[in-house]
């Protein structure tokens, strides 16, 4: 039995990829979400890169957001035209400002690259 409803959708979803595809966009919106952390304490700190040459020496983006009530957090890095990037993100849990280490510099703070 033919089902109008499923004529129509198998039609629209065929006409809507090929509408993203012929208006991409010059820019995309990179956003993070970040679970995990102790609700309520600490910062986030989140760093973006655009190339091998500025990595940990010249980001585009810095950015720390407040932890949650749920122990999570949103970060918008901004818009971006296409390309490869890297993020770096800390959880800041006592709120100093930078990445704490032991003694031979290994994190004592939660990380992510």
């Amino acid at each position: 039995m033919f089902n109008l409803k499923n004529v129509a959708a198998a039609l629209v979803v065929p006409l809507l990829c090929s509408a993203t595809a012929w208006a991409a966009p010059d820019e995309f919106n990179i956003t993070l979400g970040v679970v995990g952390a102790d609700p309520d304490v600490g910062k986030i700190m989140a760093s973006l890169y655009d190339s091998a040459e500025s990595y940990m020496e010249d980001s585009l983006v810095d950015i720390a957001t407040d932890v949650d009530e749920h122990g999570s957090v949103r970060l918008n890095l901004g818009s971006h035209a296409p390309g490869q990037f890297a993020i770096v993100i800390f959880y800041d849990k006592n709120e100093n400002g930078k990445l704490d280490t032991n003694f031979i510099g290994i994190p004592k703070e939660k990380v992510g690259f």
